[in-house]
């Protein structure tokens, strides 16, 4: 960064924050370079490459009382290849309850910690959970069992009548898998869903490639099932007399923003006649805003391209994501000349049409030099979208822009850091939640205006998981704990508790990495004065999601944990994220990622419930191929660690080793 630009940052955002209860964060006008768009880089994501794969099928257990007075449930399903079928039972109740399976044949297995297991059966005690909120869990395996209709049932001697009492989750060796996703969208337009059973055989569906396609087969049964939270908004059931079909899709119109779940189940029988049971959970982000992009008008003053677009019929958050790609002619014919975009806050028209208002992006007119292009001009791909959820709520395809000419001929040496980020502009800000400055920890030095090194946890954490006395002072410790937050939100709070530090670094666990690059890329904060080797560093951060986003949503429900939905967490959600994060700034990421010792002839994992949704390897929480930042600097992958406490193996964020090198590294 070019000092003088940093100086400002830093003393501005310090003042506005020390001189008044609201705080603010101002914007930075981003910008990416030809190549960035030309490779998809801040392209928006097709939806249907962003699904999740899931080889666990889930049912609810719902326990109805007997005319004998004793509470019972029964749960037919198919685990396809039977030669190691996995089975758990999750409830806050399920040590008091009698299990067991039954097969077609009349054979019967006993389950349950108080029976003497049958010899196909091996029985793993544990816990499940997230970042260091777990429940216990047991979970059996059972070999070489048939491969007809399972059923488990169970009793209890006490129950409560309606809802669901707990949840059976079913996975074995079988290669086929469900893929599922939706698009998100907007209150009262259409959005998409899709699921269908494919073969894992030659790998895993990779977030990002493109739908795998569905298995032969003939469907047994279907259900899917629309809400928020508990609520059930919709549930559909496949009859297998209305004729073969290999997939499940169809349009959802939803009138109330939110996160909603699609949870879809199949059960079919494969070519080979096999029969399996798969489900998923997919989270649909649903916002209530609009607009339409009535016009742009471009303007330019001294070295700088504003774009005022003109909105009419909207409904807008407080500030929100606009991005847009500018073309112009070259030698050849149509070049992309730079994207710009950023954050964003409307300005609503006071005097005449109450839905009318008006935003603009910021643009270096070196970019129109660098690129050599001519007009005639046009904006391409325009979209807005909402900060949290990365809706896209309005969007056009193509817009000319009348750019007075003569900006071609700049002289131009290279690509600044100015063209990249913008200038510092008061005027481009939004207020920020206050938030008190990042704490030390007992006897950490930390120090106002110093050069810090910021330790920040991740997503639902009870606190700072970072062992302070591995870390050279000053050190700030970011505190947000059991929460769940978008990535922006987030990022806002790193920005608001910095207020006193000069400049800092980041240590990064899981969410906080996702954050700090939020931050990094769309505000102004003391991460643009720091200086150092790496810039931000992270451990088990999912940079493309994680299947548990949904799944242990669902299951934290029935025991009261956990933080809830994070649709920024999900395949989906990472993906449109990423899509408004340019190389340069992924550029300043230094990730690092883990998994459980992998032992020979042992089923090894680092947590068991999150080894039904996960592709090894994993650290409990995050696939290492999700773990991924393309554009960043990847620093490898170590085996032995998991992604929090009380797995299988110790926690990532303890290995002293990393700490040593992630402390000598960072920048202050």
């Amino acid at each position: 960064m070019i000092g003088r630009w940093l100086a400002v940052c830093a003393l501005v955002v310090g003042s506005v924050a020390a001189g008044s209860h609201a705080q603010t964060l101002m914007t930075k006008s981003i910008a990416a370079p030809p190549s960035d768009v030309l490779s998809g880089v801040v392209r928006r994501p097709v939806a249907s490459t962003t699904g999740v794969s899931s080889r666990c099928a889930r049912y609810p257990i719902e326990l109805e009382r007997s005319a004998d007075g004793v509470w019972r449930a029964s749960v037919g399903f198919y685990v396809g290849d039977p030669a190691t079928a996995r089975l758990m039972i999750v409830s806050p109740e399920a040590g008091a309850w009698d299990a067991r399976v039954r097969f077609a044949d009349g054979d019967v297995i006993a389950l349950g910690d108080g029976v003497e297991l049958d010899a196909r059966v091996k029985r793993h005690h544990g816990q499940y959970g997230i970042e260091g909120v777990f429940d216990p869990a047991t979970m059996y395996e059972i070999e070489g069992a048939s491969r007809e209709k399972w059923t488990l049932e169970v009793s209890a001697a006490q129950g409560e009548a309606g809802g669901i009492d707990g949840y059976l989750l079913v996975t074995s060796d079988d290669p086929v898998a469900m893929y599922a996703w939706s698009s998100g969208g907007v209150v009262g337009e259409p959005i998409e869903f899709y699921a269908c059973l494919y073969d894992t055989t030659d790998g895993v569906h990779v977030p990002g490639a493109a739908m795998p396609a569905a298995i032969e087969g003939r469907l047994l049964g279907e259900m899917t099932r629309f809400g928020t939270g508990d609520a059930v908004d919709v549930a559909t059931r496949f009859d297998p007399a209305a004729g073969d079909r290999r997939e499940v899709s169809g349009v959802l119109v939803v009138d109330t923003p939110g996160v909603h779940r699609f949870e879809a189940r199949i059960e079919a029988e494969l070519a080979d006649g096999r029969r399996v049971s798969r489900s998923a959970t997919v989270l649909i982000p649903v916002v209530d805003a609009r607009a339409e992009i009535a016009g742009v008008t471009p303007r330019v003053e001294g070295d700088v391209v504003e774009f005022e677009f003109s909105l009419h019929g909207a409904r807008l958050p407080g500030h929100f994501r606009a991005g847009a790609e500018l073309w112009g002619r070259g030698e050849h014919g149509d070049v992309p000349i730079a994207w710009i975009g950023g954050m964003v806050t409307p300005e609503w028209d006071e005097n005449g049409d109450p839905g009318a208002a008006r935003v603009s992006l910021e643009m270096d007119a070196d970019w129109i030099g660098l690129a050599g292009a001519q007009g005639p001009y046009e904006l391409r791909n325009v979209r807005f979208e909402d900060a949290d959820f990365y809706v896209v709520f309005a969007e056009r395809g193509r817009m000319d822009v009348a750019i007075a000419p003569g900006l071609s001929a700049r002289e131009v040496g290279g690509i600044s850091t100015e063209m990249l980020t913008g200038r510092m502009n008061a005027g481009r800000a939004i207020d920020v939640p206050s938030a008190a400055p990042a704490s030390s920890a007992n006897g950490v030095e930390s120090a106002v205006s110093a050069h810090n090194i910021m330790l920040i946890h991740g997503y639902c954490a009870g606190g700072n998981p970072w062992p302070t006395g591995q870390f050279s002072s000053p050190i700030d410790i970011f505190s947000d704990p059991n929460q769940s937050r978008s990535n922006d939100a987030f990022a806002q709070l790193i920005g608001a508790q910095s207020q006193d530090s000069k400049s800092f670094g980041v240590i990064a666990h899981s969410q906080g990495g996702l954050a700090s690059l939020q931050l990094y890329t769309f505000y102004w904060s003391g991460l643009d004065w720091a200086r150092g080797p790496r810039l931000i560093q992270s451990v088990g951060s999912p940079y493309q999601g994680t299947a548990l986003a949904g799944e242990l949503a669902v299951l934290g429900s029935i025991f009261g944990t956990g933080c809830g939905e994070n649709t920024d967490l999900t395949y989906a959600g990472s993906a449109a994220w990423l899509s408004f994060v340019p190389t340069w700034a992924r550029q300043q990421v230094y990730y690092h990622t883990t998994s459980f010792l992998d032992e020979p002839f042992v089923y090894d994992y680092c947590n068991f419930l999150s080894d039904f949704f996960l592709t090894d390897p994993d650290d409990g929480v995050v696939e290492m191929v999700a773990g991924q930042l393309p554009g960043a600097n990847n620093m490898g992958h170590k085996a032995g660690w998991c992604h929090t406490t009380g797995m299988q193996d110790p926690a990532q964020y303890t290995d002293t080793v990393r700490n040593a090198t992630m402390n000598a590294n960072a920048a202050r």
